[in-house]
């Protein structure tokens, strides 16, 4: 009878056993070591009616603008630093002081806020930095992939509906890249 019940037992701590490798989690997953985003940067003037004309400046920066919006789609789980570059030097946008950096993958961030816009006052730059989560090293330039560029839309200040080109970039590891806004 005692070998019955040792086997019984040795059953049951089998079948535990088999239970637990199921529902165990399996090994985590490799996380991309490439940044993958898409953007738009969207560009607004005032005209005189008081009314706001969009302008793609991704298309266009040589356009005069006095307000500007970046809409990321991050590909991977990544983070994200957005710089304003000018003559006095850079100046971080995001993220806010003490605030975490990564960002999540398949959600479009819309900087400064979604229907909020940076004030354009004279030249600038905007330097945006995507470093894969756990990759280091230095970064690379962000360049326009082979994926096909698409349209959405996007809201003016006023209300009024523009479409702005969404452009895809990668890089190895860390990407950077700077876009031009203002005159």
């Amino acid at each position: 009878m005692s070998v019955t019940l040792l086997r019984l037992g040795q059953l049951v701590l089998m079948l535990i056993a088999g239970i637990v490798a199921l529902w165990a989690p399996s090994k985590p997953e490799l996380m991309p070591q490439h940044a993958a985003i898409s953007l738009s940067l969207l560009g607004q003037r005032e005209l005189p009616d008081g009314s706001w004309e969009g302008v793609d400046l991704l298309q266009d920066a040589s356009q005069r603008v006095q307000r500007a919006q970046l809409s990321l789609r991050l590909l991977h789980p990544a983070e994200v630093t957005l710089e304003a570059v000018d003559e006095k030097g850079s100046h971080v946008l995001y993220p806010p002081v003490g605030s975490p950096t990564h960002l999540k993958a398949e959600r479009t961030y819309a900087f400064p806020a979604p229907g909020s816009f940076y004030e354009v006052d004279g030249a600038a730059r905007l330097r945006l930095t995507v470093r894969p989560v756990g990759t280091a090293g230095p970064s690379t330039p962000l360049v326009a992939s082979s994926r096909k560029t698409s349209l959405r839309r996007a809201r003016l200040s006023d209300g009024a509906r523009f479409e702005v080109a969404e452009q895809p970039f990668q890089a190895q590891g860390a990407g950077v890249l700077e876009l031009a806004i203002g005159n």
